[in-house]
């Protein structure tokens, strides 16, 4: 496999930059005006000048290194094969790590690494484990090792709204409504024959975010990753899950990992709708507003999205390759970029 031909990526350049205070408001001209003589002084204004208060942005404490980092994405089915079986593998991704660093990158990011039983690998499976088609743990381990002696970041892909039909919970539960894991989806009749899956998808059913116990099943999963040397979650769809779940995976990953980095993918063009996600556990955004104006459009990319939605999940058009971007960090703690793995090339 010819791994210069599947690999592309994202560069994401992080830029922090501070929202400074709006300037006071001038006080208002009164309608008649006294010109003074050129020597005279003006009488003091009764009035005194109006308070600057502060803005409503949150104030986001992301870890330092995050403000410099460049990102490349990886898609590890096919980046870089590193035996031979036409699978792209974490062997090859550590064997091609000083050519990412020759880039300029310092920071990879992971899609799906987990075992999975679709193309694009976020119908997760098994939560702390690696796809025996991409390698084993020992694999992973020696990746992030490689890493470090580079001084390269490793960023994982946390898929915590839906998960996969494979899933042995999830297989345990459907038609099943007497199993101990029936209230840990959200079935849609006293059965557990029907359920709702991301995007209407059937095999990605989706987790139930009210259940304390899913909440702490997902929660290890993340520390898991954590503990074992990443450092950062890319959340995936962090639409789709209600703010006081990303209030608790905040809480757990910082009193263990305060220097690991929580980025979120709220897809959508409207800063209003990403913003409160950086009040409420995530340290970044993709920004989407950015990437729609620099696409050529919004109302063009959310088209051409929604068309990629109605096909079955990653189909050939979504190029599962990494893409190639530079990026920046902007005010709004969001992560600019011009293009990734489920969208349209530029």
């Amino acid at each position: 496999m010819n791994s210069r031909a599947h690999a592309a990526a994202v560069l994401a350049f992080a830029v922090l930059a501070a929202c400074a205070a709006p300037p006071p408001t001038p006080a208002p001209v009164p309608p008649t005006v006294t010109r003074l003589p050129p020597t005279a002084t003006r009488p003091a204004t009764a009035s005194p000048e109006p308070t600057p208060t502060a803005t409503a942005r949150p104030q986001i404490g992301t870890p330092a290194w995050f403000e410099d980092a460049l990102i490349y994405e990886i898609f590890p089915r096919s980046f870089a094969d590193s035996n031979g079986d036409g699978i792209g593998d974490l062997p090859g991704i550590t064997a091609r790590l000083d050519y990412i660093s020759s880039l300029g990158a310092n920071t990879i990011w992971l899609t799906p690494h987990y075992p999975s039983n679709t193309y694009h690998g976020y119908a997760v499976s098994d939560y702390v484990a690696v796809n025996p088609e991409f390698g084993t743990l020992d694999d992973f381990r020696a990746l992030l090792a490689a890493a470090r002696q580079r001084k390269m970041r490793v960023l994982v892909d946390f898929v915590a709204n839906h998960t996969s039909t494979e899933h042995p919970f999830f297989k345990d539960a459907f038609n099943n409504p007497q199993s101990k894991h029936a209230k840990w989806f959200r079935f849609n009749d006293a059965g557990n024959a029907t359920y709702s899956g991301f995007a209407g998808l059937r095999d990605l059913p989706e987790w139930n975010h009210d259940n304390p116990e899913v909440v702490t099943y997902l929660l290890d999963a993340a520390i898991f990753w954590l503990d074992l040397g990443v450092d950062g979650l890319r959340c995936d769809y962090a639409k789709g899950i209600d703010f006081p779940f990303w209030h608790a995976l905040r809480e757990r990953v910082k009193a263990r990992h305060p220097d690991a980095v929580l980025l979120a993918e709220v897809f959508d063009g409207n800063p209003n709708v990403i913003a409160p996600y950086l009040a409420n556990g995530f340290d970044a955004a993709f920004d989407f507003p950015y990437f729609f104006a620099a696409s050529g459009g919004g109302e063009l990319e959310r088209r051409r999205h929604c068309q990629w939605r109605r096909q079955p999940a990653f189909d050939s058009r979504a190029d599962p390759a990494a893409q190639l971007a530079v990026s920046r960090r902007c005010a709004t703690c969001s992560l600019c970029f011009k293009s990734r793995h489920e969208s349209h090339r530029l």
